[in-house]
């Protein structure tokens, strides 16, 4: 999972601002859609998980230690 700086979402929420023709008054609006592009692009790039693993338990042994 990647940790979003304020930077990176203001840089985005900018990018999305100036395709949609730099409309005034909408910059909560591209702020909100910046965060959610970047939380949607970090899930399609995180590693699938199986089994155990996906179910957090990180054990390598079947066995209790």
């Amino acid at each position: 999972m990647h940790i979003y700086t304020e930077d990176d979402i203001r840089e985005r929420a900018y990018r999305l601002w100036i395709d949609a023709g730099s409309p005034d008054g909408r910059d909560v609006e591209f702020w909100f859609m910046a965060e959610q592009q970047l939380a949607d692009e970090d899930k399609f790039n995180e590693p699938e998980m199986s089994g155990r693993a996906a179910q957090g338990d990180n054990r390598t042994s079947p066995l209790p230690h």
